[in-house]
């Protein structure tokens, strides 16, 4: 049983099966039954005794109808009833109460479902979800509703034999594609310790590798001292790159130095290293989605098992992932909605790491989308900028092209 409800005083109950699967359900004091859309599916309905037998194997995206005096039952294969939804209409409840005995309407075929309300005058039944495509749309609901509207948008329906009311929703949502770099949305996690503060820091001990070919060492780490770049999480929750301490990957930073390198000549595509070290790409970029959307973006490398490099990916301050080339395995880096300013600009900082002498070379480096969704969800309020610690407000229009980098910095 996936659930029950009771709409103008009509018991309806929702049975599910895989398909093909043989099933037997039996009602008590039943005079009568009529079948009133079957589809592709082999289920037959008889009384005997008194009781109603319902039999046979439902099929694959096919719907049975079966009504019984005050009694309904809609069976279903287990695939097509993952589009079901079943949310409450009463005010004094949540969407998906548990209760079943709590008024609400029955909805088939979206992506997903998140509220339904009934007009004050209790004839329009306005439903607030998602979609990734074209689809149905099938909605039992009392017999007082006669207009559907779908986030807002009215849905032009039409009455069925089962008392239902179905129509289409239209997928319009396009995004263009994005050249060189391109986007997905998620986040990495990472488990932390209460008890780190409690061990030794600095360097311990060490050890010089290498031939006669050691010329200095530079110990840095502590660069402004009590006014470092990082205002907001200070050099503690740094890491030890000479860009990250230099603030460079924070928005805001000026690349207006001699230690800068602007032009085209600064691709990442096209510039490598002849050598062992270290090069930082960074570049800034406007989105612009469009409203009513969720469009989850990521940054997606390509690997390169003859270059041995490992890199380090920044977006608006915040380190969100490492790539090794020939390690791996991971190629795709969630930027997460939030810090990904998905409604202006962007700050986006790519270290290059070239682990022996013959140098290294990325590859390529895309921006991606892994979905479009339309989506009722509220949009966030875009990245919290480190330098200067302002908010940037959201401007929703069409998605823009992205302005490449311009600079690189050598250490």
């Amino acid at each position: 049983i996936f659930t029950w409800f009771t709409i103008d005083k009509t018991d309806t109950i929702i049975l599910y099966a895989f398909p093909g699967q043989q099933i037997e359900a039996v009602l008590p004091n039943i005079a009568s039954s009529t079948i009133l859309s079957q589809g592709f599916t082999s289920i037959t309905a008889k009384i005997s005794n008194t009781s109603l037998i319902i039999t046979g194997s439902p099929s694959v995206g096919s719907t049975t109808f079966i009504k019984s005096g005050s009694t309904s039952i809609i069976i279903a294969d287990k695939f097509t009833a993952r589009t079901f939804w079943n949310p409450k209409i009463d005010t004094n409840a949540s969407p998906y109460d548990v209760a079943p005995d709590v008024a609400s309407v029955f909805i088939s075929d979206p992506c997903l479902v998140r509220n339904a309300s009934i007009s004050t005058a209790g004839s329009i039944l306005n439903i607030l979800g998602d979609l990734n495509q074209t689809t149905r749309l099938e909605v039992l609901a009392p017999a007082a509703v006669t207009n559907i509207t779908w986030n807002g948008v009215a849905v032009v329906t039409s009455a069925t034999p089962q008392g239902t009311l179905k129509g289409t929703l239209s997928f319009t949502l396009k995004v263009p594609t994005l050249q060189l770099y391109r986007f997905v949305a998620g986040g990495l996690e990472e488990a932390g310790t209460s008890d780190a503060h409690k061990t030794p820091r600095g360097i311990r001990r060490y050890q010089l590798l290498g031939g006669g070919d050691f010329d200095t060492w530079k110990i840095i780490g502590n660069f402004g001292g009590e006014a470092g770049p990082d205002i907001v999480r200070g050099n503690l929750n740094e890491g030890g790159l000479f860009v990250e301490r230099q603030g460079t990957h924070l928005p805001g930073y000026s690349t207006q130095n001699n230690s800068w390198t602007t032009g085209s000549t600064c691709n990442p595509l096209t510039t490598d290293l002849s050598a062992a070290g270290i090069k930082a790409f960074r570049a800034s970029f406007n989105l612009n989605f469009p409203a009513g959307s969720d469009i989850p973006v990521a940054l997606s490398f390509t690997r390169t098992f003859s270059s041995r490099h490992r890199s380090v990916i920044y977006v608006n301050g915040w380190q969100l992932g490492r790539f090794s080339s020939a390690d791996g395995p991971q190629t795709l880096f969630l930027l997460p909605d939030g810090i990904l300013n998905s409604s202006g600009n962007n700050t986006l900082l790519i270290t290059l790491w070239s682990l022996d002498t013959q140098g290294a070379k990325f590859a390529d480096i895309e921006l991606v989308s892994t979905a479009l969704v339309q989506s009722s969800k509220t949009p966030l309020p875009g990245n919290v900028s480190i330098v200067p610690a302002i908010m940037l407000k959201p401007i929703y229009l069409i998605i823009s092209e992205m302005e490449l980098g311009t600079a690189f910095l050598v250490y």
